[in-house]
Parts: structure tokens; sequence; C-alpha cells
């Protein structure tokens, strides 16, 4: 027969040990639910708000989904904006300007050059057109008749002067100075005479005078001819380097355009985009809505958002 004691004792045990499996299990549950420990964040660092989630079930988000992708293959085959053809007509109706004519093979501003390289250009043509007239066997042939318009004499030649009393003498020279020829023995002064010209007596003298023909008969003339060039192929040679003339200054195009055409050209741009979207935007709609994917009243893409009110200006 068991004891009185021993029985209570058992009990107590009982008790104790289902206490202690119960807090157990108790920790286990609270170490499941735990939440994951947060990175810790830099001072000042922005915190990401996670994308909200789009409910693909939903007919109308599917229908849109669809809408944007056939929008988006649209839109990337419609015929894309003549930028090029638009500035042709723009500059050619509004400044006279001829696009094409001034760029066979198609303007950009790549092509263009800077105002040092059109004048270069400018001067290589000049001098090419001055050498084609201006050519070396025009200078021997001026050079030959300075030798003809101013012969040097000297001792052993025969010679005709005349002085500025009108009396003309021939003969022989026999002898030269700085100052006075000497025919056949009788000195002339060289002030006296009026023909030939003294320096034709003199080396020194004499290349001054042939010098001085050759210059004013083809150095001069070569060097008006270039200026003249310079002047009249300016207009060309810019024009042909891609310069315009406006405002009383010669303009490279790529700034003429800005200065002219830009704006209203990119507003015609993209006036031409939105009139293609919202095209076919329009077809799509009817299309989902003729395939039952989008309802009557709703469009394809949903209204933006309406601003924010204007702050209110605080009263003083």
């Amino acid at each position: 027969m068991r004891s009185p004691d021993r029985g209570r004792a058992n009990a107590w045990c009982g008790l104790l040990l289902g206490l202690l499996l119960l807090g157990m299990a108790g920790c286990k549950k609270e170490e499941a639910v735990e939440p994951a420990a947060m990175p810790p964040t830099q001072p000042g660092a922005s915190v990401t708000a996670p994308a909200p989630v789009v409910d693909s079930s939903d007919p109308l988000v599917r229908a849109r989904q669809e809408g944007m992708a056939r929008l988006e293959k649209a839109l990337a085959e419609a015929p894309p904006f003549d930028r090029l053809g638009r500035l042709e007509a723009m500059l050619l109706e509004q400044h006279k300007v001829n696009l094409r004519q001034l760029f066979p093979e198609g303007y950009s501003p790549e092509k263009l050059g800077t105002m040092a390289q059109a004048l270069e250009e400018l001067k290589s043509r000049a001098l090419a057109a001055t050498a084609a007239k201006f050519t070396p066997q025009l200078l021997a042939e001026t050079q030959r008749l300075a030798e003809v318009e101013f012969p040097l004499y000297k001792v052993g030649d025969t010679v005709k002067i005349t002085t500025y009393n009108g009396l003309p003498r021939t003969g022989k020279i026999t002898k030269t100075t700085p100052t006075a020829v000497f025919l056949d023995g009788r000195e002339v002064l060289l002030r006296d005479l009026s023909e030939p010209k003294r320096g034709c007596f003199v080396p020194e003298e004499c290349e001054k005078l042939r010098d001085h023909y050759a210059r004013v008969n083809f150095k001069v003339p070569s060097e008006d001819f270039y200026k003249a060039r310079m002047k009249d192929m300016r207009s060309g040679v810019l024009r042909d380097k891609g310069f315009v003339w406006h405002n009383d200054a010669w303009v490279r195009m790529d700034e003429f355009i800005r200065q002219t055409v830009q704006g209203p050209l990119d507003r015609e741009e993209q006036a031409y985009k939105a009139a293609v979207r919202a095209q076919l935007v329009s077809q799509i709609e009817v299309a989902l809505r003729q395939e039952k994917l989008l309802p009557d009243d709703v469009p394809l893409e949903p209204p933006p958002p309406p601003p924010p009110p204007a702050p209110t200006k605080k009263k003083k």
C-alpha cells in the first residue's frame, strides 16, 4: 500500500514538469515571430518607399497593360518627324536660304568650319585666281619691256641724246661719271638730259627705273586684282563654307538656325509627336473596347493627378 506522503510528492513533481514544458513552448513561439533586425541607417540617408504592388488580376489593369504595350510598339513603327525636311522648308520660305543647294550631300553642323578656316579658303582662291592671270611669263615679259624702256648705256655704245635746250646729238660714249656722259670726248651733264633718262647712264639708277616700271605694270595691278578678287569672292566662299549674312554680319549656319527657326521647329516637332500619340491612343482604345477589354467610359491612360494647391500667403 502506497503512503500518502509519496502520492503528494508525485503530484507536485507532475505539476512542476507541466509548467516547465509550457514555458519552453512559449519561448519558442516568441522566437518564431520576432521580426528581423533592420540594418542601421546612415545619418541623412533617404529611405526609399517600397514600390506599390500592382494587382495584375484586375481586368482594367490587364487591359491598360496590354494597351500600353500596343502603344509602345505603334510609336516605334510610326513615321518620325521629318526635322531636316521642315528645316529646309522653313529656311527657304522665311529667309530665302536654300539649305539643300548649299549642302548637296546633306546638312550637318559637323560639316561646318570656323570663320578663320573660311577666310583661309578665301585667300587661297583669290591667290589662285591672281596667279592664273599674273603668270611668271607675264612678269618676265614686263621685265623685258622695262629693259627696253630703260636701257643701260655704257662706254662704247652709240647713243642719241636730247638736252633740255632741244638740241639732239648722236655720238659714241667715251666716258661716264655719276654726273656726266662724254660723247666723242665732249662732256654732257646728266642733269641737262631730257632723253634718255639720266638713269640710263648710271647702273644703280637704271635698276631703280626698271624696278619701278615692273612695279607699276605688274606688281601693283596684281595686288589690286587680288584685293578685288577677295572682295568679289568673299560672299560666295563664306556661303560655300556654311555662313549666312544676317543682321549685318556673317553668321555660321547652325547659329543662324538657332537664332531664327530653332524655337518654332522644336515646337512643331513636339506638336507632331503629341498628335501622333493621341491618334494612336484613340485607335488602341477603340480596338480594346471592341475586344471587350476596356470599358467604354474608361480611358487607356488614367488622367494625371491634379496639381497641388498653391501655397497660401501668410497675412502680415
